[in-house]
């Protein structure tokens, strides 16, 4: 990321948190007028934990923070979108109202098991539906260079991380008070994007 010195020193002198500390920079970022711009060909180096421990108590601090600040900033961003600030209602509401994707891929296939014990018309095929475009998007968004073994492995992962994210939503309050921090253990670049752009 990258700041105006006395722009990021403004949003910082206002800012007293324990988690989410990111999206509270965000917020503030906007409500002072700013753009937030995001560039397209940016390779963004950021480590996935690949200890279960250590994922599911960074989730459960996520999770924790993307609750707390929809309460908290609920109303405030409604009255930022009425006077124009999409970008602040966007951070502030929408954006936490999406829950995370991982769940999605869980919530998905469960509301297809659940539609055929309903008798509602249409409720099976249209979660069918809603469930092979979900996944038909995703296929989409992956670009073509990270579809390999990697992406597979993760794949095969994906279940065991999908459980340990629904277990976090019963342990969030724990959070509240306490920082999670989240050790990182990677000392090299491995993204493949990095080495085909020859850096």
């Amino acid at each position: 990321m990258a700041f105006e010195f006395d722009t990021l020193k403004a949003a910082l002198s206002q800012i007293s948190v324990i988690s989410g500390f990111d999206k509270v920079l965000q917020l503030k970022i906007t409500e002072l007028g700013d753009k937030i711009i995001y560039l397209e060909d940016a390779l963004i180096f950021d480590e996935k934990v690949d200890n279960s421990n250590a994922f599911k108590e960074q989730r459960k601090r996520w999770l924790l923070s993307q609750f707390i600040y929809l309460k908290k900033y609920f109303f405030k961003g409604c009255t930022q979108l009425l006077r124009g600030n999409a970008s602040y209602f966007n951070l502030a509401v929408a954006s936490n109202l999406v829950s995370p994707r991982a769940f999605l891929i869980a919530v998905l296939p469960a509301v297809c098991v659940a539609a055929c014990f309903i008798q509602q018309p249409f409720g099976l095929s249209a979660s069918l539906i809603l469930l092979l475009l979900y996944v038909t998007s995703m296929i989409i968004a992956i670009p073509s260079e990270l579809k390999n073994k990697e992406l597979l492995n993760a794949l095969l992962q994906l279940p065991k991380a999908i459980i340990l994210m629904m277990g976090s939503l019963f342990k969030m309050k724990k959070a509240k008070n306490v920082f999670i921090h989240t050790v990182h253990t990677k000392n090299e670049i491995t993204n493949p994007l990095y080495t085909m752009h020859g850096e």
